[in-house]
C-alpha cells in the first residue's frame, strides 16, 4: 500500500506550467482522474476486507488532493 501512495501523490502533484498545451492539459486531467479512482478503489477494497484503518496515514494527502480538484473546479 505504502509504495503505490506514494505514486499516487507524486502523480497528484503534476501541473501544467503552460494552459496553452492543450495535449498537457489533457494528460495532467486524465492522470487527476486516474489517481482519483485509484484512491477510490483503494478505499473500498479496503473497506470491504474490514481495513480501512490501514489508510489512515495516508488520509491527508487523500482529502488535500480532493480539496485541490474541488478548488480547480471551482476557478475553471
Amino acid at each position: 500500500l505504502n509504495a503505490v501512495v506514494m505514486i499516487l501523490q507524486q502523480a497528484s502533484q503534476t501541473r501544467v506550467p503552460d494552459a496553452g498545451d492543450l495535449d498537457l492539459v489533457d494528460y495532467v486531467e486524465a492522470l487527476r482522474e486516474s489517481v482519483f479512482e485509484c484512491y477510490s478503489g483503494i478505499l473500498q477494497g479496503l473497506s470491504a476486507g474490514k481495513k480501512a484503518h490501514l489508510f489512515t496515514p495516508y488520509a491527508a494527502h487523500a482529502i488535500a488532493f480532493v480539496e485541490f480538484l474541488a478548488e480547480q473546479t471551482a476557478s475553471d
